[in-house]
């Protein structure tokens, strides 16, 4: 049985204006060949948007009153290059926000836990980012008959945490969905016209609420685990054609990276297990045509 009183719907219009300027100032100094020292100043902004304001549950409840994020990035570092087989950037970074929406776990009356995305507090984020590629090959001057060899690390550390909040609770605690550590890698080889790479990644584990919940009853909060992937994929080219084909998560790693409100949670949302595509293409049209078919 269902009444019209069974459903209460309030029509609502919200028209938001802003006017505002940010500004920015980046300097950098050569030292000494083709490396540099390089230093940005900026000031940071984030509307509210209307996935901040919608509601797809009844456990979830938004803040009538929601702010824009403002705050300021800083950061500092020194990149360079030698002989064409060494790139490397190494940098550090302060990214401040006050106002910062997230999401935080009350409990009402009735003892029923629900979801509450509100203006959390002022948030700091400190870290320092490495990143470094070399072509083996080329460093050893027998790429012109051998191809390119290229191996390639980037590590980045990040501590985020609120530094001022009205939830007195979550002062201290880390950022939704900032991982501490995350570290990628990989291995790309070239030869004339063929190119293959594998490529991978680990996570270090992150929250997902500002309440740093480890476990809720209906998975919708609650702590992502560390995981890892490794992808490989190749192509190759002739003439006219190419192929290209692939495996991810080689591994076949169990994991997932997001927990749902809605469909098709609540709860974790699984990643993909392993996978493998093959991909043919033709190029066809008139410069291909006048270079004799031979170029993709």
């Amino acid at each position: 049985f269902f009444s019209q009183t069974d459903t209460l719907i309030t029509p609502e219009t919200r028209s938001l204006q802003r006017n505002f300027v940010l500004l920015g100032l980046g300097v950098s100094y050569n030292v000494w060949g083709n490396t540099e020292l390089y230093a940005n100043v900026s000031q940071n902004y984030r509307g509210i948007t209307f996935t901040d304001m919608r509601v797809v549950r009844t456990s979830q409840l938004v803040d009538p009153n929601l702010k824009d994020e403002k705050g300021f990035n800083v950061d500092i570092g020194y990149r360079g290059d030698v002989n064409e087989w060494l790139q490397w950037d190494a940098g550090m970074f302060w990214l401040q926000y006050n106002n910062r929406i997230g999401q935080i776990q009350q409990v009402d009356s009735a003892y029923n836990i629900y979801r509450f995305t509100t203006n959390v507090g002022s948030s700091r984020s400190l870290g320092a980012e490495v990143f470094a590629e070399a072509d083996i090959f080329r460093a050893t001057a027998i790429h012109n008959k051998a191809g390119n060899l290229g191996v390639y690390v980037s590590y980045g550390f990040t501590h985020s945490v609120y530094t001022k909040s009205v939830f007195k609770t979550v002062v201290g605690n880390t950022l939704e969905f900032a991982p501490q550590h995350t570290v990628r890698f990989g291995v790309h080889y070239r030869y004339k016209q063929f190119f293959t790479s594998i490529q991978g990644q680990y996570i270090t584990e992150q929250f997902t609420d500002a309440t740093n919940a480890r476990f809720s009853a209906t998975g919708v909060n609650g702590v992502i685990p560390a995981y890892y992937t490794f992808d490989w994929s190749a192509r190759y080219t002739y003439r006219c054609l190419q192929i290209i084909a692939g495996i991810n998560n080689f591994t076949n790693n169990i994991y997932f990276t997001r927990r749902a409100t809605s469909y098709p949670g609540p709860g974790i949302i699984p990643a993909e297990p392993l996978t493998f595509f093959v991909t043919l293409g033709i190029k066809l049209n008139n410069d291909v045509k006048k270079d004799k078919w031979k170029t993709f």
